[in-house]
């Protein structure tokens, strides 16, 4: 292949134009030797001097260079405007022998002395929005942009999960855990230093149980913040957390009362029972859809503030008139509830069909799904 060499003007100084027909080997090539490529004047450059005009005659051996004057020197200032018809860098049409040089040329043209202005690193965890959440249980919550290959190495740390109803990913509150995900992220102290202590068995405690002061069919049951005591009440298959009240909901039957006693008895807890004689009734007991629909509501609410709830209660009313399943619930709500809050929970009625399109498509651009 030929090599075109010619005398151009780039950024106010002279270089050395580099023109021949593309080839990724011979790209390669110039960018090992330190040369630069201007989309603009469509050709390689390097600076202007006999270091790099004898370099490209060291690393190859077909160049043609454009007739000049003049042989190559450092370039010189030129007063006035700069014309675009600069002379060429050679004195005839044929290729220049170097004259002999001691000194051995690198392969590589030498770097350009840092200026001492580089662009502050932004951190990765800035660049996908991280935004950290509650915590739950035993895990650190916190959502971000989708990035495959940052996915990839997350999920690979042991201790870190993906939740798909929340949307979200779980992280073991462990330090070394922390570390790890933290060096992922470039984000140092990114997670709090709540970290969750080995328990080998409960250190006992007392658990109240109250009358629910909004359904009598169900009791509230305060438990000690014990990490073991929690964990044990949440493998009740009809227990949720009601944030409003700060404290576990079970239904009210004596059959759910005794299971409860029974499954703290090793742990030598001690219950306070405050609820009236005949509070706990066998009708209490709620069908499993029943529950499944009133948590899959409760957790979507307590996502948005006060004000805007009421348009999330309407969308919920159309749902359940579509006999809906909570899981399509939960999903819908959460869908929603980014919208939402990406709009600043402004009325749903005042959208216009071209605001909700341009979102959508926003949310294509970001890597999502149609679905």
């Amino acid at each position: 292949m030929i090599l075109t060499l010619k005398k151009i003007q780039h950024k106010g100084a002279d270089r050395i134009g580099i023109c021949f027909p593309y080839s990724i080997e011979v790209n390669e090539k110039m960018k090992s030797l330190g040369a630069i490529y201007s989309s603009t004047l469509r050709c390689w450059y390097l600076d202007y001097n006999k270091g790099n005009y004898n370099l490209l005659l060291k690393n190859f051996e077909n160049l043609n260079i454009e007739k000049s004057n003049s042989t190559i020197e450092p370039a010189t200032p030129v007063a006035g405007p700069v014309s675009r018809d600069l002379p060429p860098i050679a004195s005839n049409g044929k290729k220049e022998t170097p004259p002999p040089i001691e000194t051995k040329f690198p392969e590589k043209a030498p770097e350009r002395p840092d200026k001492g202005h580089k662009a502050e690193l932004v951190p990765l965890a800035q660049k996908l929005r991280v935004k950290l959440f509650e915590n739950i249980g035993k895990y650190w919550v916190f959502a971000m942009d989708y990035q495959k290959s940052t996915v990839n190495e997350l999920l690979g740390i042991k201790g870190v999960y993906w939740n798909k109803h929340e949307k979200a990913y779980l992280v073991m509150r462990n330090k070394t855990v922390k570390e790890k995900v933290e060096n992922v992220l470039q984000k140092k102290d990114l997670f709090p230093n709540d970290f969750i202590l080995k328990e080998n068995e409960a250190s006992g405690g007392t658990i109240t149980i109250k009358q629910h002061t909004d359904d009598k069919q169900w009791m509230q049951i305060y438990v000690p913040p014990s990490f073991l005591l929690r964990e044990k009440i949440k493998r009740f298959s009809m227990a949720r957390y009601s944030k409003p009240h700060q404290c576990f909901i079970l239904p009210a039957t004596q059959e759910v009362f005794d299971g409860l006693v029974m499954h703290y008895e090793p742990d030598h807890v001690f219950f306070d029972n405050q609820l009236p004689e005949t509070y706990l009734k066998k009708g209490n007991m709620p069908n499993r859809k029943k529950v499944l629909l009133q948590k899959a509501k409760s957790q979507v609410l307590d996502l948005f503030p006060q004000e805007a709830k009421c348009f999330m209660v309407s969308m919920m009313d159309m749902m359940l008139a579509q006999n809906l399943s909570d899981s399509t619930i939960r999903n819908y709500g959460n869908t929603f509830f980014r919208f939402m809050r990406d709009n600043d929970f402004r009325d749903p009625s005042k959208f216009e069909y071209r605001e909700v399109v341009k979102y959508i498509g926003g949310l294509m651009e970001r890597g999502l799904s149609a679905t």
